[in-house]
C-alpha cells in the first residue's frame, strides 16, 4: 500500500468504474489514458521513463513466434482456436461471429504496428485496473451455470479457481474441462456399452410404468399406482 504506483492504479481504477456507472462510453480508455498521462512524466515516483537502459523483447521472442505459429497451423487445419484470450469474449458478446470480424481485428493490428513504440510506454499499473472491471463483467455469466447440477457447477468452479491462482487462463481451461470429462466419463461408458450391446437395460422412463388393466367395465389406461383417476379408454 505504500506504493505510488498503485494508488495510481487505485484512481483509475475509480475513474473507469465511476464511468461505467453513468454509462459511459469508452470508459476503460479515459482511465488508462489518464494513468498513461500522469506516468509519462519524468522525475516523479510513478514514471513510466526511469533513467535506465531501454529493453529488449527478445527473451519473448520464443513465446510469441510459437503462440503465432499454432494459431496459423490451427487455423490452416479448420480447427476451433488453440488460444484463449479474455479478449475474445467481448467480441462474442458485442456480436461478431463471423470471419469478417477476425479480418477487421487483423486489419487493426497491422495499423498498430506503426504505433507500437507509443503502446509500448502504457505502464502496466495503467492497464491493470480494466483487466480488473473485465473480470466483473465476465461474472455475470456465472448467473448462466447450473449450479444444482454438480457436474456443471464443479467444472465452473475449478475454471473459476484456477485461473487466477495459477496466473493463466489455459491452466484454468485445461482443468475445468478434464474435471468435466471426468464427472460424466461413467455415464458416456455406460451408454456406448449399452449402445454396442454389451450392458443390458434402459434408461429409466415414468411412462414405462403406464399399464392397460382390463376389468368388468373396460380397459382402463395409466399408472395405477400414481394415477388414481384412470379412465376407461373402451368399453366392453
Amino acid at each position: 500500500m505504500e506504493s505510488p504506483t498503485l494508488w495510481l492504479a487505485i484512481v483509475g481504477f475509480v475513474i473507469i468504474a465511476y464511468c461505467m456507472v453513468k454509462n459511459v462510453k469508452g470508459a476503460m480508455i479515459y482511465g488508462i489514458v489518464f494513468v498513461t498521462a500522469v506516468s509519462w512524466f519524468r522525475n516523479t515516483k510513478v514514471t513510466a521513463f526511469p533513467h535506465t537502459a531501454a529493453g529488449t523483447l527478445y527473451s519473448i521472442y520464443a513465446a510469441f513466434m510459437s503462440d503465432a505459429s499454432v494459431i496459423v497451423v490451427g487455423s490452416l487445419l479448420g480447427s476451433s482456436p488453440v488460444m484463449a484470450f479474455v479478449e475474445s469474449s467481448t467480441r462474442i458478446r458485442e456480436g461478431g461471429r463471423t470471419r469478417m470480424t477476425a479480418l477487421t481485428v487483423a486489419t487493426y493490428f497491422f495499423l498498430s504496428l506503426f504505433f507500437t513504440p507509443l503502446l509500448a510506454s502504457i505502464p502496466a499499473w495503467a492497464v491493470g485496473p480494466p483487466l480488473i472491471l473485465v473480470g466483473v463483467l465476465m461474472m455475470r455469466e456465472m448467473l448462466e451455470i447450473e449450479w444444482n447440477d454438480m457436474r456443471q457447477a464443479i467444472p465452473a468452479f475449478v475454471t473459476l479457481l484456477l485461473m487466477p491462482l495459477t496466473y493463466s487462463i489455459a491452466y484454468g481451461l485445461i482443468s475445468g474441462i478434464g474435471t468435466f470429462i471426468v464427472l460424466h466419463l461413467w455415464d458416456w461408458t455406460v451408454a456406448l456399452l449399452r449402445q454396442f450391446g454389451i450392458l443390458k437395460g434402459s434408461k429409466s422412463n415414468n411412462n414405462n410404468n403406464d399399464v392397460s388393466i382390463s376389468g368388468g367395465n373396460g380397459v382402463y389406461a395409466g399408472n395405477p399406482h400414481v394415477d388414481g383417476n384412470a379412465k376407461p379408454t373402451d368399453q366392453v
